[in-house]
């Protein structure tokens, strides 16, 4: 029995981190394509090579990761689909307004918020969906009952 729990929870946590890298991958295009440009141009002495970019997107993906973990937005099959979309929203909006003053503490200015609010809604909507299709996968998969009477998963 306590495989399955333990096999249950490795499906949980292997769907969440894809959802979250993939908000991340979100927040990178984002910053690459709206929110660099902009720094580089204001700010002449901000250029950031492949490592501060990296830095830049990893300290978004740690962040993301701790409040949507504090929020309790990775516990799909445990929670209501409604209670972790909510949760998830709570944590996007959060890390999206650190790291809207983070930027705007590398241009010493104020950046545009309109690129953040686009990003906050596409990060939103794409959570939306992949949590209710992870929910639906994990109680296909997960409380799949064999014809011969096995064990549920």
């Amino acid at each position: 029995m306590k495989k399955i729990e333990s096999l249950k929870r490795i499906i949980i946590l292997q769907l969440s981190l894809i959802g979250i890298i993939i908000d991340t991958a979100i927040y990178a295009f984002f910053w690459l394509d709206m929110y660099y440009p902009v720094l580089s141009r204001r700010a002449r002495g901000l250029n950031y090579y492949f490592r501060g970019h990296v830095l830049v997107i990893l300290i978004y993906f740690v962040l993301i990761l701790f409040f949507t973990s504090t929020f309790g937005g990775l516990k799909v099959g445990y929670l209501k689909p409604g209670d972790i979309i909510f949760s998830q929203i709570f944590g996007i909006i959060s890390v999206n307004v650190i790291s809207y003053f983070q930027l705007s503490l590398m241009g010493n200015w104020l950046v545009p918020v309109r690129p953040m609010v686009f990003c906050s809604m596409a990060e939103i909507v794409f959570s939306a969906l992949w949590t209710l299709m992870c929910n639906a996968f994990y109680h296909s998969v997960c409380t799949w009952r064999p014809s011969y009477g096995g064990y549920t998963v």
